[in-house]
């Protein structure tokens, strides 16, 4: 459509008048809502071509319509919003019953709708306002009834040699300036052309673009102890061309993106490369702290109409004319939102990882990732309707959810990029406008999924009334302890791509987006998911931090988001603790495959004795591995042994209980080993158990001996032997000093070693 999104068109005969709302009421007998057509037209015939076949470049275009029907504006502001609504969403006519929303509205495009009704009235509305005043009608009667200001243009920045850099550009430099190779903040892109690519136009086009957007010509440096930004007056685009066979494109487009720097201009390059069958695919990167999302969409525009041969307006104002603009607003009434979200301590996600964290932050990346079906996709567009939130809403519910059960946290904090262009001037400016909102959320498990999405609405349209804070000034104002490991506040980052595409077409040439991609992902986060939709379908990406997290555990985390996502969909009165995450075949794994135990052994011999022979085998194999820590099985059989005549000696008869209190260990292993060996039965005891529960297993089992092998300070009968396994091994032998043995006033037996000659000590102390 005009927008650039996919959607099904359907354009009909008839000998009479016939509305679009009763083809869709006919069609809704018979077909689910996703496969009814989006777009309909009642046309005087179906053109056809020479052969017989549909000429679809003779249909006409079909403006956006609801199911309603047309009711035209009445007032001024009816007229207005009417005429804003169609601009926005690219449509042709607007009656005052059509919801926003339902004419492919969403938050990005409600932005819009709120700058340019300020623009045009004077009067700033919020966003909760778009959400609970969809149409025409109740958006004019809401203007007349507010009151505002008239509308401010962006004032022009004195001219300068340079300016400050805005927040946002200011932590991107800072940390490519401590990893100069970083490139997590590229943005490269391809587009692939037919044999019609004129290589002169193109470079005119980049040329002429260049002159008009500062952007292009901005380069970013440190003066005086302050970061600038300092625009030159020209400059040349990199631009290369290069011929290679059609195979090997992918690898010229990973050779092709590589790190910036950020001192010299221009940010953006460029390289064609043809190949054997004549066609061009133009790889062009540009790096983030010129440019966003949105930026990329207004850059492309511009840059195929001006390959067409059109003109490109300059702005009236330009990117450092918002960043001291910025710098002048007033923003304390944010600030104070923001800081009351974080006022008590903040939670930190602690998701389980398959490698150990390591000191600082790793930017290596893969992806996995999901594909909704059309089913699933199409009742989320109809649980957005019909509880007045947005599918960014109801994906940020699942992933908190499905973040909470995988933490076992009901306290979240995930991060979500917002566009920032809060101001009419901005809406077609290049620049680095996202803001980072920081959304917490409380996924309990006594709440219903309804009423946690209705929480999370809440939330998101309040930070969207907040998003011009910076996120930077944030984390400095709420003075985190900073982990160079992890971003501050959140680990995880959320997104659903809802950019406009671009709208102008490549003339006479046959131009697509090309499939290639990088052969190594970047991570700026533990975890991000981005939702974008094609075709009517959502897909679920999920890029991650490799050097944490294994593919197969990435797969799983989005199968489990998605399971949460279609149980919020199916039954939204369901309470959050009884979701499953889990799928089906992990279901099965878990009760089948991990508790199938059975083995055959041989019956007529002891586990001493089956130990004892597998000794005798492989006497020099790892028997027990712990951390850093390893025992052979000769080692193991030893100390096993030694200990197994030590509880002989105290008195241990076979049958008789020996109380293990041990934190998970090596010795832990040796001790059960050196039990079993001296006839006894072991009994396990935590030592994290509270006091009351340990003396009761004792009081219980009255065990002969208790071994000991933990810092926590355990009391016990005087009547029980006590051998404390602190010092890791259990010799026998008398000790050269006994005097500078210091044991606790419980222990009735402590053997241990010390000094360092290396000969065997031990001691025995009643």
């Amino acid at each position: 459509d005009a927008s650039g999104d996919k959607a099904i068109y359907a354009y009909y005969t008839s000998e009479t008048e016939v509305s679009v709302s009763e083809i869709r009421d006919t069609l809704s007998a018979s077909l689910p809502e996703y496969m009814i057509p989006a777009y309909m037209m009642q046309i005087d015939e179906i053109p056809m071509t020479r052969n017989g076949k549909l000429d679809k470049r003779a249909l006409p275009e079909i403006e956006a319509k609801t199911a309603r029907e047309y009711v035209a504006p009445r007032t001024e502001n009816e007229k207005l919003i009417c005429a804003v609504f169609s601009e926005i969403l690219n449509a042709e006519q607007v009656g005052i019953n059509d919801g926003f929303f339902e004419l492919g509205g969403h938050s990005l495009r409600a932005t819009r709708l709120v700058n340019r009704i300020e623009a045009e009235t004077g009067v700033r509305i919020a966003l909760k306002d778009v959400f609970s005043h969809t149409t025409p009608e109740q958006l004019a009667k809401f203007v007349e009834s507010a009151s505002g200001e008239e509308y401010t243009p962006i004032p022009k920045a004195e001219e300068k040699e340079y300016y400050p850099m805005s927040s946002a550009q200011k932590r991107m430099y800072l940390i490519q300036q401590m990893e100069p190779e970083l490139m997590t903040y590229n943005m490269p892109n391809a587009i692939k052309f037919g044999n019609g690519f004129d290589h002169d136009k193109f470079i005119n086009a980049l040329t002429r673009m260049t002159e008009i957007n500062e952007a292009f010509r901005t380069r970013f440096d440190i003066i005086n102890g302050e970061t600038v930004q300092k625009i030159h007056n020209e400059a040349i685009i990199d631009f290369k061309e290069t011929k290679l066979k059609k195979s090997n494109i992918n690898d010229a487009f990973h050779n092709f993106v590589r790190p910036f720097d950020l001192s010299k201009a221009p940010l953006f390059r460029v390289e064609a490369v043809e190949d054997e069958n004549g066609d061009t695919t133009v790889f062009y990167d540009t790096h983030h702290i010129i440019s966003d999302g949105f930026s990329a969409a207004v850059m492309e525009d511009e840059l195929i109409r001006l390959y067409n041969g059109g003109e490109a307006e300059s702005p009236r104002v330009q990117y450092k004319d918002y960043s001291e603009w910025m710098r002048t607003r007033d923003l304390s009434r944010q600030e104070k939102y923001w800081l009351s979200q974080f006022d008590d301590e903040i939670p930190v996600l602690d998701m389980p990882l398959d490698h150990a964290r390591g000191k600082y932050q790793s930017f290596a990346g893969a992806a996995a990732g999901v594909k909704l079906d059309a089913a699933t996709s199409e009742k989320l567009r109809n649980t957005a309707k019909k509880t007045g939130t947005t599918e960014y809403m109801i994906f940020l519910s699942a992933l908190m959810i499905t973040l909470g059960k995988s933490a076992r946290q009901e306290d979240i904090v995930v991060g979500s990029a917002i566009s920032g262009r809060t101001h009419k001037d901005t809406e077609k400016m290049i620049g680095m406008f996202v803001n980072t909102l920081a959304m917490r959320g409380k996924p309990e498990g006594n709440k219903t999924f309804e009423h946690f999405l209705n929480e999370i609405k809440e939330t998101s349209l309040k930070a969207y009334e907040n998003q011009e804070y910076p996120f930077e000034e944030l984390v400095e104002k709420l003075d985190i302890e900073r982990d160079m490991s992890r971003n501050p506040l959140f680990d995880v980052m959320f997104t659903v791509q809802n950019n406009e595409d671009s709208t102008e077409d490549f003339e006479g040439t046959n131009v697509e987006a090309a499939d290639v991609r990088p052969s190594e992902y970047e991570a700026k986060f533990d975890i991000t998911v981005t939702v974008t939709e094609f075709n009517g379908e959502h897909i679920v990406n999920v890029n991650y931090c490799k050097d944490l997290f294994n593919e197969q555990s990435m797969k799983a985390f989005s199968d489990h988001f998605v399971r949460i996502l279609k149980q919020m969909l199916d039954t939204p009165e369901k309470l959050i603790k009884d979701a499953e995450a889990i799928t089906e075949e992990e279901r099965r794994i878990i009760l089948n495959d991990f508790n199938d135990t059975d083995a055959e052994y041989p019956r007529d011999k002891t586990v001493v004795e089956l130990f004892e022979e597998q000794v005798e085998k492989t006497p020099d194999n790892m028997a027990v591995v712990f951390e850093n820590e390893k025992l052979t099985y000769a080692e193991l059989n030893e100390k096993a042994n030694s200990l197994a005549h030590k509880l002989r000696e105290i008195g241990v008869k076979p049958d008789e209980f020996v109380a293990i209190i041990a934190d998970r260990s090596i010795e832990m292993i040796a001790a059960i080993f050196g039990i079993i060996k001296s006839g006894g039965a072991y009994v396990p005891i935590d030592p994290t158990y509270p006091e009351d529960r340990i003396s009761f297993m004792l009081e219980d089992c009255q065990p002969k001996a208790v071994l000991k092998y933990t810092t926590e300070s355990i009391a016990v009968s005087n009547e029980i032997s006590v051998i404390d396994l602190q010092n890791r091994d259990v010799w026998e032998g008398a000790p050269e000093n006994p005097e500078h043995v210091n044991t606790p006033n419980d222990l009735i037996y402590c053997i241990y070693t010390s000094g360092t000659t290396g000969k065997p000590k031990g001691v025995m102390i009643e």
